[in-house]
C-alpha cells in the first residue's frame, strides 16, 4: 500500500488524486513499484495552490501551443 499524502478536510480528495497521478507520470513510473510514495502528512492549502498553478500553466501552454516558456 502506498503511503501517500492525506487530506485534512472533505474537499481535497480530487486535488490529491490529480497530484499523485501527476507525480506518478513525471517521477515515479520509471522505478515503479520500487519507488512509491512514502509521505503520509496532510496536504496544505499552499501545496494545493501550487499544484493548481503548475497544472493550469501547463494546460494553457499546451492549449495555445506556447513553446516559448518551459
Amino acid at each position: 500500500m502506498a503511503k501517500c499524502m492525506q487530506q485534512d478536510g472533505s474537499w481535497e480528495c480530487g486535488y490529491l488524486v490529480i497530484r499523485n497521478m501527476f507525480n506518478f507520470v513525471l517521477e515515479k513510473q520509471y522505478d515503479f513499484p520500487k519507488k512509491i510514495w512514502n509521505d503520509t502528512r496532510d496536504v496544505t492549502e499552499p501545496e494545493i495552490d501550487e499544484l493548481v498553478k503548475n497544472i493550469m500553466t501547463r494546460f494553457f501552454r499546451e492549449l495555445f501551443n506556447d513553446t516559448t516558456k518551459k
